[in-house]
Formats: C-alpha cells, sequence, structure tokens
C-alpha cells in the first residue's frame, strides 16, 4: 500500500511538472515600443528606386512613426489589425505595406532621404497582418500616406495606430474596433498632430 501511494505521488509531481512547462512552452510575451513622436519628412522623399539606384515612386506628403516588438516567449506569435486612423471618425488611413506599393515596381522596398544624395531603407510591414518569431526582435516604420485622406476627415487632430495579437483580453478591449475581434489584446498609441495642420496642407 505504502508503494502504490509513493507511485501515485511521484506520477501527480510529473504530471504537474509537465502541465507547468506546457505552459511555459505556450505563453505569449511580447514587449512593444511605439515611438512617442510623428516625423514630418519633406514632401516627396519618401521613395523607392528603380533598377538604376534613381529615385522613382514617391509618396507626395506623409508622416513617419515606428514600432518596435520584442517576443520574448519561445513561440512564434501573429499580429494582425495593423491599422493607423482618425481618432475622431474611426476611418482608417493610409500606411504603406510592401503589398502597397505599385506592383510593376522590381523591388517592394522604401526609402527615405537624409538630404539630397543619401537615403535609408524603412522597414515597412510585409501586409497588415504576419508573424513575430520567437525569440525576435521586429521594427516596422509605419508611413502614413496623407495623399488621400477620406473626405469625412475634415480636421486631422489626432491619429491612432494599433494592432492585435491572439492573446484574449478580458478587461481592455480596442474602444476602435467595429468586429468580433475587439476581446483580442491590442496595443496602440494615440497621436497628437492638430500643431502640424496636416489637413491644410497641399
Amino acid at each position: 500500500m505504502g508503494l502504490n501511494n509513493w507511485i501515485l505521488g511521484i506520477v501527480s509531481v510529473l504530471s504537474l511538472i509537465i502541465s507547468f512547462y506546457s505552459v511555459w512552452r505556450t505563453r505569449k510575451n511580447i514587449t512593444v515600443s511605439f515611438s512617442p513622436n510623428v516625423i514630418v519628412p519633406p514632401l516627396d522623399s519618401v521613395h523607392t528606386l528603380n533598377k538604376n539606384g534613381e529615385r522613382d515612386f514617391h509618396y507626395h506628403k506623409a508622416l513617419l512613426t515606428y514600432v518596435e516588438i520584442v517576443n520574448s516567449s519561445p513561440i512564434d506569435i501573429s499580429y494582425f489589425d495593423l491599422r493607423v486612423f482618425d481618432t475622431k471618425t474611426n476611418l482608417n488611413i493610409d500606411f504603406v505595406t510592401r503589398w502597397t506599393i505599385p506592383s510593376p515596381l522590381t523591388k517592394r522596398e522604401l526609402f527615405n532621404d537624409y538630404s539630397k544624395d543619401r537615403y535609408y531603407k524603412l522597414d515597412i510591414p510585409e501586409r497588415k497582418f504576419g508573424n513575430l518569431p520567437a525569440n525576435s526582435f521586429t521594427r516596422m516604420d509605419i508611413v502614413i500616406v496623407l495623399d488621400l485622406l477620406p473626405k469625412e476627415i475634415k480636421n486631422l487632430d489626432t491619429i491612432g495606430v494599433s494592432f492585435k495579437v491572439p492573446k484574449k483580453s478580458y478587461v481592455f478591449h480596442d474602444p476602435y474596433a467595429v468586429t468580433n475581434r475587439k476581446k483580442f489584446k491590442v496595443y496602440g498609441i494615440k497621436y497628437d498632430v492638430s500643431p502640424l495642420k496636416l489637413s491644410k496642407q497641399k
């Protein structure tokens, strides 16, 4: 009887260890840092390059910001619903991904000018959803396109940038979500751009 209890105890401890290991293996933990502000680059300075390394397609009027994500989990984590929007109307504002750069271009790469003859490559996201590899660092440069704002946006005073991960949040829901995905954890930031008078720029 004593031996059976001892074996049962060992089995119980092993089961507990396996349970804790399973929880540890599937934990989802990311650290998110948004840029504290937006940058207003000179007009036409965000552009692509052609085969000869010359400036090609460009965005006339844009804003730049970024988000940095550390996935310290031992598993990959997906993100989705990456969006830029006017916080007053909740209307989406265009931003650049590799899939939105015109397809005839040979490379879906985007650059921003330091000066007339110097530029650097932007780390734009692939799409509005993607994957954050296990134990990785990801930076996404968010290029907000202001060339064609929705006509409903009369004065652009605050801009929101956010995305979600497939981890349910039972307390804090996305206040701007209009789909059933509002129950998932959201990361975001709101920028006050009223001093820039963006709606009046040409």
